[in-house]
């Protein structure tokens, strides 16, 4: 999210926008940048419609080209002028940010030159709060303010990148693209009715549906790709509140869209609701704008301290989630969460045994939950696994205390069964067995022509799908790399033009700055061997960000010999699937074998 003081320099009137990355897709892009002329599209692209922002009476931000100097050497915390606050958990964050200021009427080039001058309203204010449930939540609050009564309209925008957007059911509107990953989004007002529209490639001005940061389907002459701009509509006085869910997933044959909608209700000072994620799965949270604590009785029945806190529970599983940002308590039906200090806290049930809790600082801890007596405590380490088991004091009301140190994940456990570790293992071990590749192996076919090589840039694939990689520059790097090789299932392919029959090695130019990368190889549509089913790549020690990190590493099918591919003259198509993790590569050689 774009917050805090405005820059120096080449801006947009797009405070507050958001941008969301997932599954290996840019999902919801901005206009992006073109030529600096006098088009419509640079004049669209400049504006807050061209962002993931709002519109208050169909006019965008007018800030004026007022910019923040940041003062050089900087010295201290951040500088009084800004108004955003980010808070982060190993499970959930929350940021907020304002606009303050002027909004004005659409113009463009073509008008000013006939002499147009376009209204401009004063004293408006867009708030702006998400709360990231990870990994693939995001709540979305927007208040919007007058300091007069006069009827205001206030319209999200949200371009998605995406083949088609339809709206569901009411404000519920689910964005796909085959073989790819989509995006659900979910939205409702208090006390207002909401309107949908979904506008894509709208060529009068002001254009819509349409951003230089996407490029397929690009018209010819025309600098911007056409995409599905979801707009969330309401009428309101003197205040206007609208709450937005966003949930990613993957469209494949057999997954169906989540099931979603997002309740939204008004307390003095508070802001409540829930997002019912159709699994029998319900988030209840909470935004308060109060210095004090709060109750809310009813559905979302909650008493916190906090800026913001949630929870959520299913009949299988009593407690599945509960968080908190920039408190001390949270009391719910779920459970109790008492700290030493004001910090944030998350707890993440991963079954109905086992839970994962982290802070934001050291603190000491008292919780309580159903059984809690049973419970007991281990710190994990930076692997998830079980590093020492925690001290921890039970108290009379059954509650556990425990000291926590900040960015470091303890397991709860409760009774017998498996670890956090091996239930994440299995999980990822699932994902794995539904990529079913068959073996074939390659026959021999002679020995290659001594020194042979055929070289291949990594950064131009022939093909890819289920994600989209960057291209990028990179320290060390043969020209480009690429970056954003993320998700599971997220397949590149490489054609190479053999020059000749023969047994071949094929080395890679890769970098990593995190866990180790898993990938399988396929060959022609086929694995040439069971061990190509998922090679390792380990950690480099970096991303080549501002060093050279990359590495080469052989294929091979034992660790040690490099596997040989047996190849005849001709074309043959690689293909890398993503199994697990993270990995920028360079390049790719095929090189002869004796």
């Amino acid at each position: 999210m774009d917050a805090g003081p405005w820059g120096k320099g080449h801006q947009h009137e797009d405070k507050l926008t958001l941008s969301l990355y997932a599954n290996g897709r840019l999902l919801l892009p901005d206009g992006g940048c073109t030529m600096y002329d006098h088009s419509r599209w640079r004049a669209y692209q400049l504006l807050t419609r061209a962002h993931n922002s709002v519109l208050i009476d169909g006019m965008d931000q007018f800030n004026g080209r007022k910019n923040y100097y940041w003062p050089l050497p900087w010295k201290g915390d951040k500088p009084a002028e800004t108004d955003s606050r980010w808070f982060s958990t190993l499970h959930m964050d929350f940021v907020e940010g304002t606009y303050s200021g002027d909004y004005r009427e659409y113009t463009d080039y073509d008008l000013q030159a006939k002499g147009f001058q376009p209204k401009i309203q004063h004293d408006l204010t867009h708030r702006r709060r998400v709360l990231y449930i990870k990994p693939d939540i995001w709540l979305v609050i927007d208040t919007v303010t007058a300091q007069d009564d006069l009827p205001h309209t206030m319209e999200a925008l949200y371009h998605v990148n995406a083949e088609k957007a339809e709206a569901t059911d009411g404000a519920i509107v689910v964005a796909t693209t085959p073989k790819s990953a989509g995006l659900c989004l979910s939205a409702a007002s208090f006390q207002q009715p909401m309107k949908t529209d979904i506008v894509k490639g709208k060529m009068e001005p002001p254009v819509q549906g349409w951003s230089a940061n996407v490029r397929e389907n690009r018209p010819p002459d025309i600098p911007m790709s056409p995409i599905p701009t979801v707009i969330f509509s309401r009428e309101w006085r003197c205040r206007g509140d609208m709450a937005t869910v966003l949930h990613p997933f993957m469209d494949g044959d057999n997954i169906q869209p989540p099931s979603l909608q997002v309740h939204l209700m008004q307390l003095p000072g508070v802001l409540y609701g829930m997002v019912d994620m159709g699994n029998e799965t319900i988030y209840h949270w909470l935004c308060n704008e109060t210095e004090q604590a709060v109750i809310v009785d009813g559905a979302s029945e909650m008493t916190t301290d906090s800026r913001c806190a949630v929870y959520a529970g299913n009949p299988s599983i009593p407690t599945i989630f509960m968080g908190l940002v920039d408190g001390t308590k949270l009391e719910s039906p779920v459970g109790v969460v008492q700290l030493s200090g004001k910090t944030s806290f998350s707890l993440n049930a991963l079954s109905s045994s086992v839970a994962i809790i982290s802070v934001a600082d050291d603190v000491k801890a008292t919780l309580r939950f159903k059984d809690t007596h049973e419970m007991v405590a281990y710190e994990l380490d930076c692997d998830g696994k079980r590093q020492q088991k925690t001290s921890v004091m039970k108290k009379e009301d059954e509650s556990l205390v425990l000291e926590m140190k900040r960015d470091v994940e303890y397991e709860l456990v409760m009774g017998q069964g498996p670890s956090a570790y091996e239930i994440r293992q299995k999980t990822a071990n699932a994902d794995k067995q539904n990529l079913d590749f068959k073996v074939k192996p390659l026959p021999p076919c002679g020995t290659a022509p001594k020194d042979t090589e055929v070289v291949v840039q990594a950064e131009n694939p022939t093909a890819e799908g289920n994600g989209t990689i960057v291209v990028a520059d990179k320290v060390g790097a043969d020209g480009k790399a690429f970056l954003h090789w993320d998700w599971l299932g997220h397949w590149l392919e490489y054609t190479f033009d053999v020059p000749a029959n023969g047994a071949y090695e094929l080395q890679i130019k890769y970098c990593i700055g995190g866990p180790s990368a898993f990938r399988a190889l396929l060959v022609d549509g086929f694995l040439p061997d069971e061990a190509l089913r998922s090679l390792v790549f380990t950690e480099t020690g970096g991303w080549s960000s501002d060093r050279n990190d990359w590495r080469w590493q052989p294929i091979t099918a034992d660790g040690k010999t490099p596997f040989r591919f047996n190849l005849t003259k001709g074309r043959h198509v690689f293909r890398f699937v993503n199994l697990e993790n993270s990995m920028n590569m360079d390049v790719l050689k095929l090189k002869a074998l004796p």
